[in-house]
C-alpha cells in the first residue's frame, strides 16, 4: 500500500494573528492561493476547491479534509458561525454543485434503467414518482471516521447536546451535500410535503430493535438470545460481528431520546429483549432488565415521546430453543404469555401501543426455511445441520399466531386495555407483518394469478388468520397437510386479535408462474416452504423490459420502488376493510465504508429522497381513504443488521461504531425530519415533488 502524505493547513486559528471582518478578504485570497499551491504539488486528480472564511475562538475547530489517493490537505477550521460561512459562499459563489463527485458514489447512486412500474389499471390511484439521483456527492475527504475531530453527544444527554449535533451536521452538509438545501426560514413551495398534510393526530417516529441497537449482552442479568449464538457461528455473519456492543442503546438511550426529541419525533418504537426480562424464558423476572426499560419509557415520556414497544423482534432467549426446540414447540406459548404478562403488568399503564411479533415470516422462513437468520435451520445440509424446509416454516408460523392470539387475549382480559397515566386513552395491541408487494411480470392471467398468490403466501398468510381465524384458501389447497389447523377456540381468539395491522414496508418485485420442473429454480432446489408451494418466481428485473424495477440500495433485496406503498397499503385496505394500519418499519441502506468523507457520510441523499417518495405516496393512500395512522422511519440510528452486520447502514443517524464513545451523527436525511416534523420545509434542488 501507497503511504499517504498529508499537509494541514491552519485558518483562523487562535495562535494567528487576530483580525476581524476587515481583514477577512485578504484572508480569502491568501488561503485560496495557499490551498491552490498545494493541489497543483501535489497533481490531483479530481480537485476540489473550496474557500472558506472563519472569524478565530469561537468553537474548538472541526476538521474537514480535501482528500487524494496519494495525499491530503488537512483545514482546521476554527469557528462553525453559520452566518459567516455562508456569506463566504455566496460572497465567493462557491456552490458544491460545481465540485467533482465522489468515485465511489456508484455504490448506491441510482440505476437509469428502471422499470416504470404500472398502476395495476387503477384509475384511483396516483403514484408519486422517485426523484432522480443527482449526479454525485463530493469528496472532502477521504479521512477515516476513527480520525474525525468533531464533538458528539458522548456522555452527553441534554436537548442542547443533541441541537447542537444537529447544528453541526447542517453546517457541514450546507457545504458538501450539494443535492440538500434545506429552507429553515419557515418559507413553503406550493406542492410542498407537509407533516400536517397526513393530519394532526397522525403519528411520526423512528423505530429500532433490542438486538440490532442495544448491546450490553453480558450485562444487567440479561440471558443468551439465539441470535448471540447464532452469530459465534463460522460464516454466519457476513462480517463476522457480533451484537455484543452495536450502538449501545443500553448505556446512551438518554442520547438517542434526545435526538429523538430534536427531530420531533412523537413515537419510538422500540423491542424489549425477552431474555433481559427473563434470562431463561421461562423462570425468574430479572429486576434489572425491567428497570432499564422502565428508565427508557420514562425518559421518552418526560420529552413528549410516546414508546411503541415490540415483544418479540426475534431474539429468542437460548434456553428455549436449546433443548426444547423454540418456536417449533407447541408449549412456547405459554412460555411467551407469561413473558407479554410480565410486560404488561410493569409497563402497561405507560404504554399505549403494544406490538406482540415482528415479522413473524422471517423467523419462519429465513430461520426455518433458507437457515440465513437465527436460528439457522434448514433442508439444505451445505449450509444447516438440521431443520426440515419443506414443514418446519409452517409449524413455527403457527405457533407465533397462537403465541399472539393467547397473548393478546391476556392483554385485553387481565389488563383492561389498559389506560396510559399519560393521556387517558386506553393502550392498543397488534402484529406487524411484512411484505415485498409483487407486480404481475406480464400481462398475462398466470403472471396476475401468481402476484395476488405470491401477496397471499407473503402477507395473508399471517394477517388472515387475524381477522377471519384461518390461513387463506390458496393456502390451504397448495400445502394440504403440512399446513397445521386452528382448533375453533384458537380461531375465535386470533379472529380481530389485532387492533391495527403493523406493516413493515420497503420494496416490490415482479411475479410470474413458476412453471420449473424440480431442481430448475433455487427454491425448488432447497426445497423451501412457502415459496415452492405457491408455485411463484420472484424477481427485480422485469422479463419484458430488462430493467430494474427501481433504484439499488446498498441491500440485494431492496430497491427504490415508491409507488409500490400506495399499492400495498390500497391492497391490503381492500382485503381488511377499516382496519387501521401503521407503517411500523420504512427505509434504506446505504454500504458501509468507513474510509469515505465526513461530508460524504452524512450526505445520505438517496435516503432523503427514499423518504420523501415514499411518505407522498402513502398521503396519496391516506387521501383516498386508506387509514393509515402512523408511520415509523427505519432507522433511527445505524445498527447492526443481522446476518449483514454492520456492513449495511440504514440510520437517519451515523454511528461511528469505530469509536469505543459511538457518537452520533444526524445525517442529511435525519436533517430532512427534523425540518419537515417541524413544520419547514425541505427542498431537493431541482427536484420537488408534486
Amino acid at each position: 500500500m501507497r503511504a499517504r502524505s498529508s499537509t494541514t493547513v491552519i485558518i483562523g486559528s487562535s495562535s494567528s494573528s487576530s483580525g476581524g471582518s476587515s481583514s477577512s478578504s485578504a484572508s480569502v485570497g491568501s488561503i485560496r492561493n495557499r490551498i491552490g499551491v498545494l493541489m497543483a504539488r501535489q497533481e490531483m486528480r479530481r480537485a476540489a476547491i473550496v474557500t472558506l472564511v472563519l472569524l478565530a475562538g469561537l468553537i474548538p475547530c472541526l476538521t474537514l479534509v480535501l482528500a487524494h489517493e496519494r495525499a491530503s490537505t488537512h483545514l482546521i477550521l476554527d469557528s462553525s458561525a453559520s452566518d459567516i460561512l455562508q456569506d463566504v459562499l455566496r460572497r465567493d459563489q462557491l456552490r458544491a454543485s460545481s465540485l467533482v463527485p465522489d468515485s465511489d458514489n456508484t455504490d448506491d447512486v441510482a440505476s437509469t434503467n428502471v422499470h416504470e412500474i404500472p398502476f395495476l389499471n387503477s384509475s384511483d390511484l396516483t403514484p408519486v414518482a422517485f426523484e432522480p439521483a443527482n449526479s454525485g456527492v463530493p469528496a472532502f475527504s477521504d479521512q477515516p471516521e476513527s480520525e474525525w475531530s468533531i464533538s458528539s453527544l458522548a456522555g452527553d444527554s441534554s436537548a442542547s447536546a443533541a441541537e447542537a449535533a444537529f447544528t453541526t451536521s447542517e453546517k457541514i452538509l450546507k457545504v458538501g451535500c450539494p443535492s440538500l438545501e434545506l429552507l429553515t426560514d419557515g418559507a413553503q413551495e406550493e406542492g410542498e410535503l407537509r407533516a400536517s398534510d397526513f393530519g394532526g393526530d397522525f403519528v411520526f417516529g423512528f423505530a429500532t430493535s433490542a438486538a440490532q441497537v442495544e448491546g450490553a449482552v453480558a450485562e444487567g442479568g440479561r440471558g443468551r438470545s439465539i441470535w448471540d449464538d447464532f452469530a459465534e457461528r463460522p460464516g454466519k455473519i457476513k462480517d463476522a460481528s457480533k451484537p455484543s456492543v452495536t450502538a449501545d442503546q443500553f448505556h446512551r438511550y438518554k442520547d438517542d431520546v434526545a435526538l429523538l426529541k430534536a427531530m420531533g419525533a412523537s413515537s419510538y418504537r422500540f423491542s424489549i429483549s425477552w431474555s433481559r426480562i427473563i434470562p431463561d424464558g421461562m423462570g425468574a423476572v430479572n429486576e434489572a432488565g425491567i428497570q432499564h426499560y422502565s428508565n427508557l419509557i420514562d425518559e421518552l415520556l418526560a420529552n413528549g415521546i410516546a414508546p411503541a414497544v415490540t415483544l418479540y423482534h426475534w431474539d429468542l432467549p437460548s434456553a428455549l430453543h436449546q433443548p426444547h426446540g423454540g418456536w417449533l414447540n407447541a408449549s412456547i406459548v405459554a412460555a411467551f404469555v407469561r413473558y407479554a404478562d410480565v410486560c404488561f403488568s410493569r409497563f402497561g399503564g405507560r404504554v399505549q401501543t403494544w406490538i406482540t411479533f415482528n415479522e413473524p415470516q422471517q423467523t419462519a422462513v429465513q430461520g426455518h426455511g433458507y437457515g440465513t437468520m437465527a436460528p439457522g435451520r434448514c433442508s439444505n445440509r451445505s449450509v444447516c445441520e438440521t431443520g426440515d424446509s419443506a414443514a418446519e416454516p409452517y409449524i413455527v408460523a403457527h405457533n407465533i399466531l397462537r403465541a399472539h392470539a393467547a397473548a393478546v387475549e391476556v392483554y385485553r382480559s387481565r389488563h383492561g386495555r389498559q389506560r396510559v397515566k399519560e393521556n387517558g386513552e386506553h393502550g392498543r395491541i397488534g402484529m406487524t407483518v411484512d411484505c415485498v408487494f409483487l407486480y404481475p411480470a406480464d400481462q398475462t392471467p398466470g403472471s396476475e394469478a401468481a402476484a395476488e398468490r405470491g401477496m397471499e403466501f407473503a402477507f395473508a398468510w399471517f394477517a388472515d388468520p387475524l381477522f377471519t381465524g384461518d390461513y387463506p384458501p390458496s393456502m390451504r389447497q397448495a400445502v394440504g397437510s403440512r399446513l397445521p389447523s386452528f382448533s375453533a377456540a384458537e380461531s375465535s381468539l386470533l379472529i380481530g386479535s389485532s387492533d391495527f395491522l403493523g406493516l413493515n414496508f420497503y420494496t416490490a418485485q415482479f411475479a410470474a408462474q413458476n412453471t420449473a420442473g424440480a431442481g430448475e429454480t433455487a427454491d425448488v432446489a432447497a426445497g423451501v416452504a412457502p415459496w415452492v408451494d405457491c408455485h411463484v418466481d420472484m424477481t427485480a428485473v422485469s422479463p419484458v423490459t430488462g430493467k430494474l424495477i427501481g433504484e439499488r440500495t446498498a441491500s440485494s433485496w431492496l430497491h427504490v420502488v415508491p409507488s409500490a406503498v400506495q399499492h400495498m397499503l390500497t391492497w391490503i385496505s381492500h382485503r381488511y376493510p377499516a382496519v387501521p394500519i401503521i407503517i411500523t418499519e420504512n427505509g434504506m441502506s446505504e454500504p458501509n465504508i468507513p474510509s469515505r468523507s465526513l461530508v460524504r457520510l452524512l450526505c445520505d441523499d438517496q435516503r432523503v429522497r427514499f423518504y420523501r417518495s415514499y411518505l407522498s405516496n402513502i398521503l396519496q393512500a391516506k387521501r383516498q381513504g386508506v387509514p393509515v395512522q402512523g408511520y415509523y422511519a427505519w432507522s433511527l440510528l445505524d445498527n447492526w443488521e443481522w446476518a449483514m452486520g454492520f456492513s449495511e447502514r440504514f440510520g437517519a443517524v451515523y454511528v461511528n461504531f469505530t469509536d469505543p464513545a459511538l457518537p452520533r451523527f444526524p445525517k442529511a436525511s435525519a436533517l430532512w425530519f427534523k425540518h419537515f416534523l417541524k413544520a419547514h420545509s425541505m427542498h431537493i434542488r431541482g427536484h420537488v415533488v408534486q
